[in-house]
């Protein structure tokens, strides 16, 4: 390799030694086990690569660890931009004519009207997720317990009998494809391929029940990964938000967002990357939340923040006092 093609190869790295210190001080060091339990096992090193180079700090909020058993099987697609209600934290037993039998809603986008507290690890959680229904998608029907109120391209599984019952599915309204496509330029998988193959994770297992109550052109919605903020190493502080369209929606986003979303989602072969940055929409929230770092040395390029006191010391000290949409 030449001298000039070496040095394009790793231009977006960062060399220097007092920036590195600071953020192996300011951050939590992570496993990669621990990091795949958010992050899907073969997207990991996209996000490494991505970051390296574009040259990009890339925060991303953890994802509904339930979600990840279900991407890229047919049947299952990443949460839409339009889609704000929030995903199952936990499968619940459902007694159906006398019948128990298990709704396998863990990681993917439900009604919480519908399932109750027993789909969430907490009331507050499932409270949360029904001030976030009725904010978005209106109050549920007081007769029937059905959601009232949700927008075009999406439908409810209402279905008593179904295995996903209470869960929201993408609808394209057609016929023709049995399974909503699970990106925007793929075409949907066909219910001939069966998902009932599928090897058992945390402890749950998708059956053929998937496939065989989806009506069709519809999907059920899992987890996408949701960004916190994307922060280039030569313009650390530097927090833009570009009002734009995408997927047909209104969308907020920094100037970096676009080649980074053609990036990874052209890597992994399906949308899990449709929102701006939250630094854009609010400001620090209590919770764990993964860095991808442009710096050579391999402990350096996955750390993490436990919370909304360490993101802050991260903006302060690592991004030259960069401000949230919140200061």
């Amino acid at each position: 390799m030449s001298g000039s093609n070496q040095h394009a190869k790793y231009r977006q790295l960062i060399y220097d030694q007092e920036l590195a210190s600071r953020f192996r001080e300011l951050t939590t060091a992570v496993t990669d086990s621990e990091v795949k339990n958010y992050i899907h096992y073969q997207h990991v090193e996209v996000f490494k690569d991505v970051s390296k180079k574009l040259g990009l700090f890339i925060l991303v909020r953890r994802t509904n660890p339930e979600s990840l058993k279900f991407i890229n099987y047919p049947g299952f697609v990443p949460k839409p931009l339009l889609c704000k209600p929030k995903t199952a934290d936990r499968n619940v037993e459902w007694n159906v004519s006398g019948q128990y039998k298990q709704i396998n809603c863990a990681g993917l986008v439900v009604n919480p009207f519908m399932l109750g507290q027993a789909a969430f690890s907490s009331w507050e959680k499932c409270k949360s997720a029904m001030d976030t229904w009725v904010k978005y998608w209106g109050k549920k029907d007081t007769y029937n317990g059905s959601p009232a109120g949700i927008p075009g391209g999406f439908r409810m599984q209402d279905d008593l009998e179904s295995s996903y019952y209470g869960c929201v599915m993408r609808t394209n309204g057609g016929t023709e494809t049995r399974v909503y496509p699970h990106n925007r330029t793929q075409q949907g998988r066909t219910a001939v391929e069966s998902i009932n193959m599928r090897p058992s994770v945390f402890n749950t297992f998708i059956d053929q029940d998937a496939i065989n109550s989806l009506p069709a052109g519809c999907a059920y919605i899992h987890g996408d990964y949701d960004l916190y903020a994307l922060v280039h190493k030569d313009d650390l502080s530097r927090r833009t938000a570009i009002k734009a369209l995408f997927d047909g929606e209104k969308h907020t986003h920094g100037i970096y967002w676009n080649q980074f979303e053609a990036f990874v989602n052209g890597r992994i072969k399906i949308d899990m990357i449709q929102h701006g940055g939250q630094e854009n929409f609010c400001g620090h929230s209590e919770e764990e939340v993964d860095i991808f770092a442009p710096f050579p040395e391999f402990d350096l390029q996955n750390r993490k923040t436990t919370n909304a006191a360490s993101m802050q010391e991260v903006f302060t000290k690592m991004f030259d006092n960069r401000q949230t949409i919140a200061g």
